[in-house]
């Protein structure tokens, strides 16, 4: 079981020209994350002790990130790009996403060609992701 959180941008390009014509890098005000986050995690440790792990991705090799994803049961996550590491899961894994008001469907897509289960989690709030963690997450 993970949880995916986030605390920095990298820029990838180098090329002065190409960033140039970059209009989709941001300065972090629009990123989605889960809101109050450390209870949500606090509640995961509570829950899942040794079988749970807090991860910045941005902290990890590319190696790192495919083994989390593949060996993960279930991944908490805001809605956003840490999801297209969906393609390494096993079939069934649950990924509870934390939409963010972000409504893009192709993620559901990914998700029923992969055979997981990908369950929207509507509400930014940590009692209800906790709530929702509750009803639908491993026993």
């Amino acid at each position: 079981m993970i949880k995916v959180k986030n605390n920095r941008t990298d820029s990838l390009i180098d090329d002065e020209y190409l960033k140039a014509l970059n209009k989709s890098e941001t300065n972090r005000k629009e990123r989605r994350e889960i809101k109050d986050i450390d209870n949500v995690e606090k509640f995961l440790v509570e829950k899942y002790a040794d079988k749970f792990k807090s991860l910045h991705f941005e902290d990890l090799s590319f190696k790192e990130q495919v083994k989390y994803f593949n060996n993960a049961k279930m991944i908490v996550c805001a809605h956003g790009a840490v999801m297209s590491n969906m393609f390494f899961c096993k079939e069934g894994t649950k990924i509870i996403e934390v939409t963010c008001n972000a409504g893009w469907p192709f993620f559901n897509k990914i998700s029923k060609t992969l055979e997981l289960n990908n369950l929207k989690c509507e509400k930014n709030d940590a009692k209800q992701i906790i709530k929702f963690i509750k009803k639908n997450g491993i026993q």
